[in-house]
Protein backbone atom coordinates (compact mmCIF):
# COMPACT_ATOMS: atom_id res chain seq x y z
CA UNK A 1 0.00 0.00 0.00
CA UNK A 2 1.93 3.35 -0.82
CA UNK A 3 1.84 5.92 2.11
CA UNK A 4 -0.79 8.65 2.11
CA UNK A 5 1.91 10.99 1.06
CA UNK A 6 1.64 9.83 -2.18
CA UNK A 7 -1.63 9.44 -2.55
CA UNK A 8 -4.28 12.45 -3.64
CA UNK A 9 -8.11 12.66 -3.23
CA UNK A 10 -10.14 13.80 -6.39
CA UNK A 11 -12.79 15.80 -5.20
CA UNK A 12 -15.53 18.56 -6.98
CA UNK A 13 -17.09 21.83 -5.83
CA UNK A 14 -18.98 23.57 -8.19
CA UNK A 15 -17.48 24.04 -11.38
CA UNK A 16 -13.91 23.07 -10.06
CA UNK A 17 -12.12 19.88 -9.60
CA UNK A 18 -9.74 19.26 -7.01
CA UNK A 19 -6.76 17.69 -5.79
CA UNK A 20 -6.18 17.36 -2.16
CA UNK A 21 -3.19 15.26 -0.36
CA UNK A 22 -4.60 11.81 1.71
CA UNK A 23 -1.81 13.26 4.21
CA UNK A 24 -3.61 16.40 4.89
CA UNK A 25 -7.21 14.94 5.73
CA UNK A 26 -8.07 14.30 9.03
CA UNK A 27 -11.53 12.81 7.54
CA UNK A 28 -14.41 12.77 5.08
CA UNK A 29 -17.70 13.28 6.27
CA UNK A 30 -21.51 13.38 4.92
CA UNK A 31 -22.55 17.14 5.00
CA UNK A 32 -25.80 15.81 6.31
CA UNK A 33 -25.08 14.42 9.33
CA UNK A 34 -23.37 17.08 10.99
CA UNK A 35 -24.95 20.17 13.08
CA UNK A 36 -24.61 23.47 11.37
CA UNK A 37 -23.93 26.80 13.35
CA UNK A 38 -23.95 30.60 12.62
CA UNK A 39 -21.89 33.03 14.01
CA UNK A 40 -24.12 36.11 14.59
CA UNK A 41 -21.44 38.49 14.65
CA UNK A 42 -19.25 37.53 12.27
CA UNK A 43 -21.72 35.34 9.99
CA UNK A 44 -19.24 32.59 9.41
CA UNK A 45 -20.57 29.20 9.38
CA UNK A 46 -19.18 26.21 11.37
CA UNK A 47 -20.11 22.79 12.69
CA UNK A 48 -19.97 20.40 14.80
CA UNK A 49 -17.19 18.06 14.91
CA UNK A 50 -17.04 15.33 17.36
CA UNK A 51 -17.96 17.87 19.95
CA UNK A 52 -16.39 20.53 19.04
CA UNK A 53 -16.63 23.66 16.72
CA UNK A 54 -15.18 23.50 13.11
CA UNK A 55 -14.07 26.65 11.24
CA UNK A 56 -15.49 26.47 8.29
CA UNK A 57 -13.57 29.33 6.12
CA UNK A 58 -15.43 31.10 2.79
CA UNK A 59 -13.36 30.25 0.09
CA UNK A 60 -16.25 30.50 -2.62
CA UNK A 61 -13.74 32.82 -4.25
CA UNK A 62 -11.06 30.52 -4.64
CA UNK A 63 -12.97 27.54 -5.53
CA UNK A 64 -16.41 27.93 -6.46
CA UNK A 65 -20.04 27.34 -5.02
CA UNK A 66 -20.57 25.35 -2.22
CA UNK A 67 -22.92 22.86 -1.80
CA UNK A 68 -25.95 24.25 0.42
CA UNK A 69 -24.58 22.89 4.29
CA UNK A 70 -26.14 19.34 4.21
CA UNK A 71 -27.25 18.84 1.11
CA UNK A 72 -27.64 15.38 -0.03
CA UNK A 73 -24.74 13.63 -1.12
CA UNK A 74 -22.55 16.65 -0.08
CA UNK A 75 -19.34 15.64 1.96
CA UNK A 76 -17.14 17.78 4.39
CA UNK A 77 -12.98 17.70 4.18
CA UNK A 78 -11.69 17.82 7.16
CA UNK A 79 -8.08 19.24 6.89
CA UNK A 80 -5.60 19.83 9.36
CA UNK A 81 -4.71 23.14 10.06
CA UNK A 82 -1.37 24.52 10.85
CA UNK A 83 -3.49 25.38 14.70
CA UNK A 84 -6.81 23.38 14.39
CA UNK A 85 -8.42 21.58 11.58
CA UNK A 86 -11.02 23.22 9.26
CA UNK A 87 -13.92 21.95 7.11
CA UNK A 88 -14.05 22.91 2.97
CA UNK A 89 -17.66 21.25 1.47
CA UNK A 90 -17.19 19.54 -1.76
CA UNK A 91 -19.95 17.83 -4.13
CA UNK A 92 -18.49 14.69 -4.04
CA UNK A 93 -15.62 12.56 -3.97
CA UNK A 94 -14.41 10.97 -7.88
CA UNK A 95 -11.58 8.51 -5.96
CA UNK A 96 -8.18 8.07 -4.31
CA UNK A 97 -5.19 7.80 -7.02
CA UNK A 98 -1.55 7.33 -6.65
CA UNK A 99 0.02 10.77 -7.03
CA UNK A 100 2.12 9.48 -9.85
CA UNK A 101 -0.74 9.60 -12.09
CA UNK A 102 -1.19 13.52 -12.23
CA UNK A 103 0.86 15.62 -14.24
CA UNK A 104 1.66 19.00 -12.47
CA UNK A 105 2.05 22.62 -13.65
CA UNK A 106 2.44 25.78 -12.16
CA UNK A 107 -0.33 27.99 -12.21
CA UNK A 108 0.54 30.76 -14.50
CA UNK A 109 1.56 33.86 -12.69
CA UNK A 110 -0.92 35.97 -15.06
CA UNK A 111 -3.28 33.58 -12.98
CA UNK A 112 -1.75 34.27 -9.45
CA UNK A 113 -3.47 36.28 -6.86
CA UNK A 114 -0.59 37.72 -4.16
CA UNK A 115 -1.25 37.44 -0.83
CA UNK A 116 -4.44 35.21 -1.62
CA UNK A 117 -4.36 32.04 -3.38
CA UNK A 118 -5.23 28.96 -1.84
CA UNK A 119 -3.61 26.79 -4.98
CA UNK A 120 -0.67 27.21 -7.19
CA UNK A 121 -0.41 24.29 -9.00
CA UNK A 122 -2.53 22.64 -11.86
CA UNK A 123 -2.96 19.26 -11.48
CA UNK A 124 -3.68 17.35 -15.44
CA UNK A 125 -5.58 14.18 -14.93
CA UNK A 126 -7.51 12.25 -17.68
CA UNK A 127 -9.24 14.75 -19.59
CA UNK A 128 -9.63 17.34 -16.30
CA UNK A 129 -7.44 20.34 -15.16
CA UNK A 130 -7.59 20.45 -11.60
CA UNK A 131 -6.80 22.47 -8.43
CA UNK A 132 -3.94 21.36 -6.34
CA UNK A 133 -5.06 22.27 -3.03
CA UNK A 134 -2.93 22.26 0.31
CA UNK A 135 -3.80 23.14 4.16
CA UNK A 136 -1.28 26.16 4.29
CA UNK A 137 -2.39 27.52 1.25
CA UNK A 138 -6.09 26.68 2.14
CA UNK A 139 -5.65 28.27 5.26
CA UNK A 140 -4.02 31.44 4.40
CA UNK A 141 -7.24 32.26 2.08
CA UNK A 142 -9.45 31.65 4.84
CA UNK A 143 -8.21 34.44 7.04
Amino acid sequence: MAGSESLKLVAHRGGYDLLFSVSELVEIVAADTLQWETDDNSGLHACRFRGELLAMPDFTDFLGQPPAEGAMNSHLLVVAGEFAPFGVLIDGVCGIFAADRFRYRDLPPMLRVPGRQCYIRLALWKDKVLLCCDAAGLEACGR
